[in-house]
């Protein structure tokens, strides 16, 4: 057959032409159509949110058929209520991620854009535009228009049955991003044939249906702890801080002490999280303890909400507070260091030893140290008495103390008068190198049993200095002070310069025999504004 051109050419293409325009649209694939499904069904939030019936959900709609969390009841006290609607009140105000996640965006209609040159020619496959030549348009490929998004129904429509759904017109919903991506479906069978339908591909109305019915999470409450929740309480945290958890040892006292409130959020009358709050520095600082999420609420925003919530309560009943403090020792991230100030920043060295064992080889060992040349340096245990002259001294302060703060087994205190006097009921041991003139201070609380196991007990020591030798007299001093009378296993942790961890955890282990229970690790003392 001979070429044709020209004229009789021109021809056979507009009939071409003409023959594919009449053509039916193409039946879109099962999968394109189940996939503004899937996307509202991931778009659930830990509060259940009920999505509106509609005849083909689109993710614009998202923004639409999603509802606010429902306000949280009044607890038994009106003031906790009043409280607690207006810190979700703030959270919905400000888009907490924990209330309203962001519906995804709409796709952005591109415009088609003019085609690139290089070198007076253009680059392969440029995109079509008005200015291009008709061979060049030939060459690109085709742009797919932005999606049209379905409208929303109204509340209390039912959904289309499946044969209705499958007679409603297609609508595009890939956006041009979408469309400049290749079809990774394009070997499936419903590729292959755009009127089959998946049997893998959820209809429209039975995923619609599963959402209707899922149901909503409860609204938290807020409660002040009492005696009656404690055991809830150690089930909750069980396992948490490694066994090392001092609440069980400090609950009882916490509820009755004054200026802290132990805070509860509860869930369908369960206690899922618990924070407490202790002003203290006069009434100018508040420290933020005792933090903890159920191992089944984690995740969800349970614990931002609480902390709100407390900073809340604080505000309202202690006026003069302008700070809160805490003590944290995971690793920081950057958002942690836009929200708080680094204050502090010590060493965590942990040990481990059998308390009778050690005590009874204490003297022999201390003994083999002095004839291999160990030194002990002198230290002295301060009384009551003489706890404020010494701790309060300018000179201590400002050259021994970590910028002027006392870091008592996790709580930040400010050297102040008013501070050592709630420091003095813990019955604590200051053991400090000479009283006219201490440059090393060491304080250490009495052991209380952990959860770690039975006949296991916790004994804190927080170091103030940096001489070397003083430090590793006065842990000596501690030992001897604090270990005689226990029946069992202790886990000593001591704070101290990071600069001292290693000689010490090596002095530890090698001269005393105690076991390293665990690496290098580091307390940060963070605190922000209210």
């Amino acid at each position: 057959m001979g070429r044709l051109s020209g004229p009789g050419r021109a021809r056979l293409m507009s009939g071409a032409a003409a023959k594919r325009a009449k053509r039916p649209p193409a039946s879109p694939p099962a999968e394109a159509r189940s996939r503004p499904v899937a996307s509202a069904l991931a778009r659930k939030t830990q509060f259940g949110v009920q999505l509106l019936t509609c005849e083909a959900l689109q993710p614009a709609d998202l923004k639409d058929c999603h509802t606010s969390p429902p306000a949280l009841p009044s607890p038994p006290s009106p003031a906790l209520g009043a409280l607690a609607d207006r810190v979700v009140g703030e959270a919905r105000a400000l888009g907490d991620k924990t209330h309203h996640p962001s519906p995804p965006p709409p796709p952005v209609e591109v415009a088609p854009e003019p085609p690139a040159f290089a070198a007076g020619r253009p680059l392969r496959n440029p995109r079509p535009s008005a200015h291009a030549h008709p061979r060049d348009q030939a060459l690109a490929p085709p742009v797919r228009p932005a999606a049209r998004m379905a409208p929303v129904l109204p509340r209390g429509s039912r959904v289309p049955s499946p044969a209705a759904t499958a007679a409603e017109p297609w609508r595009q919903t890939q956006s041009a991003e979408a469309s400049r991506q290749p079809d990774k479906r394009s070997d499936s069978p419903a590729s292959r044939d755009p009127g089959r339908i998946s049997p893998t591909a959820p209809s429209v109305s039975r995923v619609a249906m599963k959402l209707e019915n899922a149901r909503p999470e409860p609204p938290l409450e807020f409660a002040l702890a009492t005696e009656k929740e404690f055991e809830e309480i150690l089930a909750m945290s069980k396992g948490i801080y490694g066994g090392l958890d001092y609440l069980p040892s400090r609950y009882h006292s916490w509820i009755r002490e004054p200026n802290r409130s132990v805070v509860l959020a509860k869930k369908d009358g369960a206690v899922i999280g618990l924070q407490s709050v202790y002003v203290v520095d006069a009434g100018e600082t508040v420290l933020v303890e005792g933090l903890r999420v159920a191992p089944w609420e984690r995740g969800k925003g349970v614990a931002g909400i609480l902390q709100r919530f407390c900073l809340e309560m604080v505000k309202e009943k202690h006026p003069g507070v302008k700070v809160s403090r805490l003590t944290r020792d995971d690793k920081l991230g950057p958002k942690d260091f836009k929200k708080y100030r680094v204050i502090a920043k010590q060493g965590i060295l942990l040990v481990r030893f059998n308390a009778q064992d050690l005590l009874s080889r204490l003297d022999l060992t201390v003994l083999a140290l002095e004839e291999g040349g160990f030194c002990p340096e002198p230290s002295e245990l301060l009384v009551a008495g003489e706890v404020a002259e010494t701790i309060l001294r300018e000179s201590f302060r400002s050259e021994v103390l970590p910028n002027q703060t006392i870091i008592q087994d996790w709580q930040p205190f400010k050297a102040t008068a008013s501070n050592l006097g709630l420091l003095q009921k813990k019955e604590l041991c200051w053991v400090v190198d000479k009283k006219s003139h201490p440059t090393v201070a060491t304080l250490s609380t009495r052991p209380f049993p952990i959860p770690l196991g039975k006949d296991w007990f916790y004994l804190n020591i927080d170091v103030f200095g940096h001489a070397l030798a003083h430090v590793k007299s006065q842990l000596i001093h501690h030992l001897r002070l604090q270990v005689p009378g226990l029946q069992g296993h202790v886990m000593c942790q001591l704070f101290l310069e990071p600069a001292l961890w290693l000689d010490m955890a090596e002095f530890c282990q090698v001269a005393l025999g105690l076991e390293l229970a665990k690496d290098y690790t580091e307390q940060f003392l963070l605190e922000s504004d209210i």
